[in-house]
């Protein structure tokens, strides 16, 4: 494909399509101080690729690593071991998209890897079937919340307190435009899981009751009471798993 640059007249035609008096315009939205205004410190306008390199090396040295320190990020974020031949699988296209291939004839490696994948997650899940599709946690936990809805035929999702809030802003946000399911989130972070409390909110309009295992704060919460009072009202359980590798030592 041949590459056919803007002339001062192109751009001039593009930016009074927009309405835009010029360049600079398009980035009004952007705080001033946040733009670049003048040349990189001690780096030349016209730097060649190994000077940007060297650059860059010297300004990221000067930051602590990550590994080098005490972490206390947690919320689903914990440090741990990541085996080197995991830098080079998800740089492959199967893993690097979420997309699902249509053209099986053609796309038989990647059809083998969702195999494999799934088969690996109904495993450690300790699941019959297992999806291969979802883009992240959250979104697929609206699928879940959307999903509970469309079986059980009820609106109101109750979504734990420690559930992570990134999630239940996500979930929210969906309900909101769609407006097929009610999501009730109640953050509350205490010492102790709130079974009890969690189990209160639960009623026969429920679609389905939303935990997290662990949950926000690393603990292993007992979700099988929490499981049995939602069957009871004829109500789901989404259990989200955001650090499946702990499933390899807690109950599933």
């Amino acid at each position: 494909m041949r590459y056919l640059p803007l002339t001062d007249a192109d751009r001039a035609a593009m930016l009074g399509t927009i309405g835009a008096p010029d360049i600079t315009a398009l980035f009004s939205d952007v705080p001033a101080d946040a733009l670049l205004d003048h040349p990189i410190e001690g780096l030349p306008v016209h730097a060649s690729e190994m000077a940007v390199e060297r650059h860059m090396r010297h300004l990221a040295a000067r930051n602590i690593s990550s590994g080098a320190v005490p972490s206390f990020l947690g919320a689903g974020a914990y440090h741990h071991h990541i085996p080197a031949s995991v830098d080079h699988l998800i740089q492959r296209g199967e893993f690097l998209t979420a997309y699902t291939p249509y053209q099986p004839e053609i796309a038989q490696g990647t059809l083998q890897m969702l195999f494999e994948f799934q088969t690996q997650v109904a495993r450690l899940f300790g699941c019959a079937v297992a999806n291969a599709s979802m883009y992240d946690g959250s979104t697929a936990c609206w699928e879940a919340v959307a999903m509970a809805g469309r079986v059980t035929r009820r609106k109101r999702a109750v979504l734990s307190g420690a559930l992570h809030p990134h999630y239940s802003e996500v979930v929210k946000t969906m309900a909101r435009f769609t407006g097929d399911v009610i999501a009730d989130a109640r953050p509350s972070i205490q010492p102790e899981p709130d079974n009890a409390g969690l189990i209160s909110r639960i009623d026969d309009e429920t679609s389905c009751v939303v935990v997290q295992y662990p949950d926000i704060l690393g603990r292993i919460p007992d979700l099988a009471e929490v499981a049995e009072a939602a069957h009871a009202k004829g109500a789901l359980l989404v259990a989200v798993v955001t650090e499946p590798v702990a499933l390899g030592a807690i109950q599933s």
